[in-house]
């Protein structure tokens, strides 16, 4: 997958696929900072926005601005992780470029991606980019671009979505409560694995057992949960997954 943001931008259509219920509700403050830089260089008319309406949305958006527009499209997945794997998974397989504009609770995709997490900062540059190929990793048919667990941390992903839908001024720091508020329940679950794997000089090996477990990561990138860092050496373009799981534990 091609992805991020100095071809000729004249060509260009830069597609913005806002989800309205990320983060702080920010997609129309965040549209409105778009709208002025685009504006203010000229470019009015290569600037499109889309709001998405229900979940899977900015899959089916994503596929359809790529089918239309092809290599000549920017989409820009402007709300939280959600929201760009379902873009990713919409212009999969397609020549359009994928690029992020943070706007939800974690934004953890993009601290791999790129140097900053400040929307304004990215607005400001958004036509100073440049392309480079990542890795996807797929389950059962549908892509990751960032990290798929498995586990405790699942649960308490689930937890914190609800906290926030209930208060979203907790932002990032609902994960760290749920978290707490997770320990008092079952926290292990068993699981059967086989891993293919690879070593530094590229002889590959196997890797099968079975375990009780807290927690499983399989990381194409390094952050997770707004602040957790399962496989901090894991990176987006070097043909390899990272697995973490933690055993079962008091």
């Amino acid at each position: 997958m091609r992805i991020d943001i100095s071809l000729d931008k004249n060509n260009k259509r830069f597609i913005f696929i806002l989800n309205p219920t990320a983060g702080q509700q920010r997609s129309v403050e965040l549209k409105e900072k778009i709208q002025r830089k685009f504006e203010a260089s000229g470019m009015a008319d290569k600037c499109i926005f889309a709001f998405t309406e229900r979940p899977l949305h900015a899959t089916e958006l994503a596929a359809e601005f790529a089918g239309e527009y092809g290599e000549d499209a920017i989409i820009f997945a402007c709300g939280g992780d959600g929201t760009v794997n379902e873009v990713a998974n919409g212009i999969a397989g397609s020549s359009s470029i994928l690029s992020v504009i943070p706007a939800g609770t974690g934004n953890d995709f993009i601290k791999s991606l790129f140097s900053t997490s400040r929307d304004s900062e990215i607005i400001d540059r958004i036509f100073e980019y440049e392309t480079k190929m990542i890795d996807t990793a797929d389950i059962d048919g549908r892509i990751f671009v960032n990290v798929a667990s498995l586990g405790f941390d699942t649960i308490v992903g689930d937890k914190a979505k609800r906290m926030v839908a209930k208060a979203r001024f907790l932002g990032g720091s609902a994960y760290f409560l749920a978290i707490f508020v997770c320990l008092f329940g079952k926290n292990f679950s068993k699981v059967r694995f086989t891993f293919k794997c690879s070593d530094n000089e590229g002889r590959e090996y196997e890797v099968s057992e079975s375990k009780e477990f807290v927690l499983a990561a399989l990381a194409n990138g390094g952050h997770y949960g707004g602040m957790f860092y399962p496989c901090p050496d894991a990176k987006l373009d070097d043909g390899l997954i990272d697995v973490c799981i933690v055993d079962r534990i008091s």
